[in-house]
């Protein structure tokens, strides 16, 4: 009997399993096109697909997260912004510093030593940190970036869980999960009281020990959906 590949997503690691299965059932088609931010190579061939996917309080992406981080209500980001570099930021570090061959009039030319800054290179955060959109939560061209777990699961039909912890707020992403995903065999619940890690939310308890079991139930739940279908 063939051993089955049961692939874990918990938190980053909902866009990177469901990269990984879209390109394994699709190939490089499904990570690359004009509507990229950065395509992929193509080296990424004959991947083995996975036979199912837990999404254990998945996020959607790096570059959606970083979107929806943006506060709209702030309307004096000069005055914010030069605060944070005279009072937080490292003038090395600044993008924003001329010394860094920063040009206000015009593009920038960094170095390639000061695009390597904080370990990511140009190329690297625009393929794992950034995603075009128009609105920070209903505007956002999934697709655009290879890191988006809601670009993935339409394209992957092998079956899925959704596992959302109660107390975190990938709630609503699950959900999206759950409803853009091609899987006929799709599976979604909710672990009450728990953490983004599963473990318990004390401070929701309305008594001591009210959310003790959240880590029994979220894995016997994944246990028994695995039994049930291998």
């Amino acid at each position: 009997m063939r051993t089955k590949i049961i692939l874990l997503g918990h938190s980053n690691g909902g866009p990177t399993m469901s990269f990984y299965q879209a390109v394994a059932e699709n190939g490089i088609s499904y990570c690359q096109g004009s509507n990229k931010l950065v395509e992929c190579d193509n080296d990424r061939t004959e991947l083995p697909p996975a036979d199912g996917i837990i999404f254990m309080d998945a996020h959607p992406g790096n570059g959606i997260n970083a979107v929806r981080s943006i506060n709209p209500a702030v309307t004096n980001d000069a005055a914010v912004l030069d605060k944070i570099r005279t009072a937080q930021i490292n003038p090395a570090l600044d993008p924003f510093n001329s010394e860094n061959s920063y040009n206000p009039n015009g593009p920038s030319m960094y170095s390639e030593e000061f695009g390597s800054m904080m370990f990511l290179t140009v190329r690297s955060f625009l393929s794992t940190r950034a995603i075009r959109s128009n609105d920070s939560m209903d505007k956002i061209d999934w697709c655009s970036s290879n890191n988006s777990t809601p670009c993935a699961l339409p394209r992957v039909s092998m079956p899925i869980l959704v596992a959302a912890m109660g107390t975190h707020y990938f709630v609503r992403d699950s959900e999206i999960f759950y409803e853009m995903a091609a899987s006929k065999d799709k599976d979604f619940i909710v672990i009450e009281g728990a953490t983004h890690g599963g473990t318990p939310c004390k401070e929701c308890e309305q008594y001591p020990g009210q959310y003790s079991n959240t880590v029994k139930n979220l894995f016997d739940y994944m246990r028994d959906w695995i039994h049930e279908r291998y």
